[in-house]
C-alpha cells in the first residue's frame, strides 16, 4: 500500500511540476529575466528535465516495489517451508500415534485371546469336562501301557 502512495505521489508531482513551470516561466518572462522568444524553450527546458526527474523517481520506485516484491517472495518461500515442516512433523506424530495404538490393540487381543482361554478351561473343569491337554496326556499314558502290554 505503501508503494501504491508513493508512486502516485510522484505521478503528482510530475503534474505539479510542469505548471510550476509554466508559472515560472511566465514571471520570468513578466520579469524580463527570460526573453518572450525564448520562453517556449525555457519551460520545455524545465519541462524536460522535470519528466527526467520523474522518471527517475519512478525507476527507484519501481525497484522499491520490485525489492519489496522479491522480498516477499523470500517470506512466501519461508512459510510454505516452515509449514511443509509442521505438515510432516505432524505426519510423523499422527503415524507414530497409529502404530502406538495398533500395539496396543494387538496386546488387548493377545489379553482377550488367554482370558478367553482361561475361562473356557474353567467352564469345562466346572463341568468335569477334559481339555484338549488333558486328553492328550491320557493318550500319550493309553499308548505308553498298550506299549508295555504288547512287550510283554
Amino acid at each position: 500500500m505503501e508503494a501504491k502512495k508513493i508512486y502516485l505521489a510522484a505521478l503528482g508531482t510530475g503534474q505539479l511540476t510542469y505548471e510550476k513551470a509554466e508559472e515560472l516561466t511566465k514571471k520570468l518572462v513578466e520579469k524580463g529575466e527570460v526573453l518572450k522568444e525564448k520562453e517556449e524553450e525555457f519551460r520545455n527546458e524545465l519541462v524536460k528535465r522535470s519528466k527526467e526527474y520523474n522518471k527517475q523517481l519512478q525507476d527507484t520506485i519501481n525497484k522499491v516495489v520490485d525489492d519489496l516484491a522479491k522480498k516477499g517472495e523470500v517470506v512466501d518461500k519461508q512459510a510454505k517451508e516452515k509449514r511443509e515442516d509442521i505438515e510432516k512433523r505432524i505426519r510423523e506424530k499422527v503415524r507414530e500415534i497409529i502404530s502406538q495404538m495398533k500395539d496396543q490393540a494387538k496386546k488387548s487381543l493377545e489379553m482377550t485371546d488367554e482370558k478367553i482361554e482361561e475361562k473356557i478351561e474353567q467352564v469345562l473343569k466346572s463341568l468335569n469336562i477334559p481339555t484338549q491337554k488333558e486328553i492328550d496326556e491320557i493318550n500319550k499314558k493309553l499308548d505308553r501301557l498298550t506299549e508295555a502290554v504288547e512287550n510283554k
